[in-house]
């Protein structure tokens, strides 16, 4: 099996920064792969949420949230799979221009798991978006283009409290903020994509 090429970094790729107008959209989707796809409870309205040990089993795991832009990055790719490997050969490894990139080898660096699925998020949902709370604290979230080697669609959520990245907070108020950034994605997550766009090339394209 070949590894996907759409989705590996090209030379003519750029950082995506959705702080541009030009690459905002409603429709935007990311998508969130889990391990299965058993992963929707219903709370007390009946309404879908996310169960919590699909969204994260460390708490601390949160502040750097794993995404990827959905589109390109499809449910053909969500059974795809990293092997020990797959780290310690660069596949990781944060992607810059001009990197050399080398093709993630089949049974090596990666494999096949059809059991996984993935559910996903709506990207305003979460960009520079103030997440309410009893702690009087305000909460931000922010979506970051955090490509990889392996990966040009990868993209970080993140949280800034009261201006500050939730990584340099102490370690008990850390873990409250996230939390909280938990429960947010529970309540958001979805288990289809609604309508959503694929980003124009020009968003990601030199």
């Amino acid at each position: 099996m070949i590894y996907p090429n759409e989705l590996l970094p090209q030379s003519d790729y750029k950082l995506i920064d959705f702080e541009s107008l030009d690459c905002l959209s409603d429709l935007i989707v990311l998508c969130r792969q889990t391990k299965d796809s058993n992963f929707i409870a219903f709370d007390s309205d009946n309404s879908e949420i996310i169960k919590s040990e699909y969204i994260s089993i460390e708490t601390d795991h949160l502040r750097d949230f794993s995404t990827n832009l959905f589109g390109i990055f499809n449910e053909n790719h969500f059974g795809i799979e990293w092997s020990k490997n797959a780290k310690t050969d660069g596949m990781f490894d944060n992607w810059e221009e001009n990197n050399e990139i080398v093709n993630p080898v089949f049974e090596e660096h990666f494999y096949i798991n059809p059991k996984k699925s993935a559910f996903f998020l709506k990207l305003n949902d979460f960009q520079n978006k103030f997440i309410p709370n009893d702690q009087n604290d305000e909460i931000l979230s922010k979506v970051i283009h955090t490509p990889c080697n392996c990966n040009f669609w990868h993209f970080s959520i993140r949280w800034l409290i009261n201006g500050i990245d939730s990584s340099e907070l102490p370690k008990t108020k850390r873990r409250s903020v996230l939390s909280i950034a938990r429960t947010q994605i529970s309540l958001s997550g979805q288990s289809e994509p609604a309508d959503f766009n694929i980003l124009d090339s020009k968003c990601y394209q030199k």
